[in-house]
């Protein structure tokens, strides 16, 4: 019990490291092949941490392997366009000039309620209402309405107000955080 303990935590900790060492880009899109190396990764991080008989190293040479393959090949698509499409794909037109691509939707299997339903959770519920839609190689819609019905913005209706700045959490458990505190530009005396 207590070398299953150890084995799982630090697997755990592993994992961890080799998901922070493949970058935020993982957990922000997760493109089908991402998918593929996180869910072997998750098998392998299983296997070590039941496998009494078997070596931790069976499971940690693989998981290592998947980090430097996805790295190696995140990199290649940064510099190689067609071989960034060829893994990852490319946008899906789904609603062009206000009608929709029923070969797209078919190719996608998608039908028009997985449509509307996408349009509603971007706040469109008439179809009537969308010019563009895309669907993302990480499977998110993305919405261009009809120019009647995007919002207003300031410039539209004539006013100049200043620029939000970001905020900065400057102090936290009582503690000042001085590289936020340089980022905000400010010093500890003032």
């Amino acid at each position: 019990m207590f070398q299953t303990i150890i084995r799982t935590a630090l697997i755990y900790f592993f994992i961890f490291l080799a998901v922070k060492i493949m970058g935020k880009r993982e957990l922000a899109e997760l493109h089908p092949f991402d998918l593929v190396v996180l869910l072997i990764i998750s098998d392998m991080a299983s296997i070590a941490m039941q496998g009494q008989g078997t070596p931790l190293l069976n499971s940690i040479i693989p998981i290592i392997v998947l980090t430097i393959l996805e790295i190696g090949i995140s990199q290649a698509e940064l510099n190689h366009p067609k071989l960034r499409r060829f893994i990852s794909g490319n946008p899906s037109i789904l609603i062009k000039d206000g009608k929709i691509n029923q070969k797209e939707l078919q190719k996608l299997r998608m039908n028009l309620d997985d449509l509307t339903e996408e349009l509603r959770e971007q706040g469109y519920f008439q179809i009537s209402d969308v010019d563009y839609a895309v669907m993302e190689n990480d499977g998110k819609v993305n919405v261009l309405p009809k120019s009647k019905f995007k919002p207003l913005t300031q410039e539209d209706i004539g006013l100049n107000l200043p620029q939000e700045k970001a905020s900065f959490i400057l102090i936290e458990n009582g503690e000042i955080d001085e590289a936020e505190l340089k980022r905000a530009g400010k010093t500890s005396t003032g």
